[in-house]
């Protein structure tokens, strides 16, 4: 690894590098370390495989110029020295380099959620009529279809089985309201918590937009909604309780509202549509590798189950908590 860094960094104009260290989180696929030069500190990112074809990462990038030229709190990529390219080849693998920044994660404070609401609305509006000039990544492979394969994989039929009910009923409670979608646009594809960095109780910058793809909107607004509501306790994920967090989950969707891209969904269909998220980014993280090993992963499958299962069957509830 030391040799990995010092090779990739020698591409970029940086000075005297005074130390590296490993920077613990994110996906076990993509390594990330902490590096101090006489220019400052980066971080330095290895795509993960799968989101390493460099013009999937020369998309992403083009994303990220055009959010922060229209002063949106996405990281500062760093060129490289000779022709300022955004990223850099080294024996079939790609790396980053990205401006540190000092912020501090999520808190579950409920202004904080509200700023994450409200930026993810803002990002949709920044890139509404964005235009890139590098091909879009492909829409995602059929969710129920990437699930089965992960059940598959694991040799977990009872739980994965359960799993692709609940997004089987989801999806069938969906259909039934008639209430679309709405339109499709570029999407973060990662809003997660981890993926946020704050200033207090305002976002300061947002990291990772490795996923950014073509998708309905409410699928954003739906995983933000699981994720910044998600409550985590006990020793492990068969501790964790399967009610979400409704007070995060309100001030999530009020922030969003608030922003200038108006919410997509209505309040009755969110539950249904957290849960087809739940179950959807449990498939996807198995047949990606990005949730360790087949033991951590089932462990995880059953958290998913309980807490997709009690958005379905307490729809109602959430519902009205959303609506206030």
């Amino acid at each position: 690894m030391p040799e990995e860094v010092a090779e990739v960094l020698a591409h970029y104009e940086l000075g005297t590098v005074t130390g590296v260290r490993e920077l613990i989180g994110g996906g076990a696929g993509s390594p990330k370390a902490l590096v101090e030069c006489a220019r400052g500190r980066f971080v330095l990112k290895r795509r993960a495989p799968g989101r390493d074809n460099p013009f999937r990462v020369a998309f992403c990038h083009e994303v990220i110029l055009h959010l922060r030229a229209h002063g949106y709190p996405a990281p500062e990529l760093v060129g490289t020295r000779a022709e300022n390219n955004s990223l850099v080849q080294l024996d079939g693998r790609v790396y980053e380099l990205f401006v540190f920044v000092d912020a501090r994660p999520f808190a579950r404070h409920p202004a904080q959620a509200r700023s994450a609401g409200h930026r993810l609305s803002e990002l949709h509006a920044r890139l509404a009529g964005f235009t890139p000039r590098h091909p879009e990544p492909p829409a995602r492979p059929d969710p129920l279809a990437t699930i089965r394969r992960a059940v598959d994989a694991l040799g977990t039929p009872y739980g994965g089985v359960a799993l692709a009910s609940v997004f089987t009923r989801a999806s069938d409670a969906l259909r039934a309201p008639g209430d679309p979608p709405g339109p499709a646009g570029l999407v973060h594809g990662d809003w997660h918590p981890g993926n946020l960095l704050f200033a207090g109780d305002d976002v300061h910058t947002v990291f990772d937009f490795d996923g950014v793809h073509r998708a309905p909107l409410a699928d954003d607004l739906a995983q933000g909604l699981v994720q910044f509501s998600i409550v985590r306790s006990g020793d492990g994920p068969e501790d964790w309780p399967a009610e979400p967090d409704a007070e995060l989950a309100r001030a999530l969707w009020d922030g969003y509202a608030a922003g200038p891209s108006a919410p997509r969904i209505s309040p009755e269909s969110a539950p249904f549509r957290m849960a087809r998220s739940l179950a959807a980014e449990w498939g996807e993280g198995v047949v990606g590798g990005v949730l360790g090993g087949p033991e951590t992963a089932t462990r995880i499958l059953g958290a998913a189950q309980r807490k997709a299962a009690w958005l379905v069957e307490h729809a109602d509830t959430f519902a009205a908590a959303l609506r206030g």
